[in-house]
């Protein structure tokens, strides 16, 4: 694929099928050929190479760059994150009630009511296992 320049970023053709032949053969997908082609007031389609070029460049790099808000929020390295499970297991252990650990769970992991069952489900499972009396 060759980079087009500004003077060539748009290319003007009398049948929409010419258009969409330029587009194809660059390998842009069917159902994004409307984004590229423009009709113009004179019934010619105007094309646009280069936006074609820019929306291919970016299905091949699909990851866009990690902001400095999003670095300062994920955990520093070596530091271990509390899921659910272990969060829910040591609030019961502390002797909280199922709707202290639910009110805890939803605030901490922002949860929704159809998880509402989790403390009762870990407490079950810990008098299972034994490690509740």
């Amino acid at each position: 694929m060759t980079k087009t320049t500004q003077a060539d970023a748009v290319k003007f053709y009398a049948r929409r099928d010419s258009a969409t032949a330029v587009l194809r053969k660059m390998g842009v997908h069917a159902r994004d050929y409307n984004a590229f082609i423009e009709v113009m007031s004179d019934g010619q389609f105007a094309c646009h190479i280069a936006r074609a070029e820019m929306y291919l460049e970016s299905l091949k790099n699909p990851k866009p760059a990690e902001t400095k808000a999003a670095k300062a929020a994920r955990p520093a390295a070596g530091t271990k994150r509390t899921g659910i499970s272990a969060t829910a297991r040591a609030l019961i252990l502390a002797g909280k009630t199922n709707q202290e650990v639910w009110a805890e769970l939803k605030q901490q992991f922002d949860l929704d009511d159809s998880k509402k069952h989790y403390p009762t489900w870990y407490r079950c499972e810990m008098k299972r296992k034994g490690q509740l009396v």
